[in-house]
C-alpha cells in the first residue's frame, strides 16, 4: 500500500509540477514565498481530488512533502546549482538517443524495403 501511495504520490506531483510551471510568474512567486500557505492548499486539493481512502491519505502526505521540498529548492537555487547541470546533462541525453532511435528507425525500414518520406 505504501509503495501504492508512493508511485500515485510521484505521478500526481509530476502533474503539479507541470501545471505550476505554467501558471504567471506572480502566482508562482506567490506560492513560493508563502509555502505554507501552498503546502495546506496541495494538501486540501489533494484529499478532495485523490478522495478520502487511506491511500489517498498516504499520497496526499508524500505529496506535500514534494512539493515543500521543490518550493525549497525553487527559493534557494543557488544551493541546488547541480540540478541544472544535471538537467542540461539529461536533456543532451535525451537528445542523443533520440537521434540514435530515429537512425535505429530508418535503417530498420531501409531493412524491410519501407520507403520513408523525409521528415525534417
Amino acid at each position: 500500500m505504501i509503495g501504492e501511495a508512493a508511485v500515485l504520490a510521484g505521478i500526481t506531483t509530476l502533474g503539479f509540477t507541470s501545471i505550476y510551471k505554467k501558471l504567471p510568474r506572480r502566482i508562482r512567486k506567490f506560492l513560493e514565498h508563502h509555502p505554507l500557505f501552498t503546502d495546506i492548499f496541495v494538501l486540501i486539493f489533494m484529499y478532495a481530488f485523490l478522495g478520502f481512502t487511506i491511500l489517498a491519505h498516504m499520497a496526499a502526505g508524500l505529496i506535500v512533502l514534494f512539493v515543500t521540498c521543490m518550493l525549497y529548492v525553487a527559493n534557494h537555487p543557488d544551493e541546488f546549482g547541480y540540478l541544472t547541470d544535471m538537467k542540461e546533462y539529461l536533456t543532451q541525453k535525451l537528445v542523443e538517443l533520440k537521434k540514435a532511435l530515429t537512425e535505429y528507425g530508418k535503417n530498420y525500414q531501409a531493412s524491410k524495403g519501407v520507403v520513408v518520406p523525409v521528415v525534417d
